[in-house]
């Protein structure tokens, strides 16, 4: 799917995940956010490429993919919240042209293996981040589930949608929209391992040759109102 900041700012599976956390069906002790992506702007100061997660203030629940780009120059970052005292962490990552360049298909895998977050970028680790240290754990495996947010816990009562292809704060009603075009998503309920996150990328990795630019995929067309529709599928 194309999605930009006007016709298709997002899709989302789930508007409230609190019914998805109730049910099991949100990853919790582990996770791995797989996407396919092309980010279409020179300059954007942040877009939400995939996460289910609500800031504000000084509450933060959640998790979140996101990405900026400063003169073509593309930088991720992988938000997640852990554990009973809300452990926030943010791995950031300013990527090398050479590797992350506009218009061009990425293969992204954010995850969270229960001590470090992680990203690999077209099948190799490009960054981690340690979560919590030996002591912080005080003996436990893990530095904790994720946390999502709430019922009662959220300061407006709104729920927290997830989002691909954007991030979407319920709260203030602001929309980081992603500029690009979006492949494949999945959602894993545990950390791939190295050697599924190389296989999953070489399965695909012609896409790597290809190039997806909008204007190749929208005309301007004068005196039409926009309905909100979806853009078209120009991936699949």
């Amino acid at each position: 799917m194309q999605f930009d900041t006007l016709l298709n700012p997002g899709v989302s599976p789930a508007l409230d995940i609190q019914t998805l956390v109730a049910a099991g069906m949100m990853p919790q002790q582990e996770m791995s956010m797989e996407v396919w992506v092309t980010i279409n702007a020179r300059d954007r100061s942040h877009a939400g490429i995939a996460g289910a997660q609500r800031s504000g203030n000084t509450y933060v629940r959640g998790w979140l993919l996101g990405y900026a780009v400063k003169n073509s120059v593309i930088s991720f970052d992988f938000t997640i919240v852990v554990g009973a005292n809300h452990r926030r962490r943010q791995l950031f990552y300013l990527c090398d042209p050479s590797l992350c360049s506009v218009d061009a298909w990425m293969h992204l895998v954010a995850s969270y293996n229960g001590t470090h977050s992680l990203l690999h970028i077209n099948g190799r680790l490009a960054e981690s981040t340690l979560i919590c240290s030996e002591d912080e754990r005080a003996g436990m495996a893990s530095c904790g589930d994720i946390q999502y947010p709430m019922p009662g816990e959220t300061p407006d009562g709104f729920g927290t949608p997830f989002v691909i292809g954007a991030y979407v704060n319920p709260q203030t009603g602001r929309v980081e929209a992603h500029v690009g075009a979006i492949k494949m998503a999945r959602l894993f309920a545990r950390a791939l391992s190295q050697r599924e996150i190389e296989g999953q990328f070489r399965e695909r990795m012609g896409l790597i040759e290809l190039r997806v630019r909008s204007k190749y995929h929208w005309e301007r067309t004068a005196n039409v109102t926009s309905l909100g529709r979806a853009s078209p599928n120009v991936t699949s």
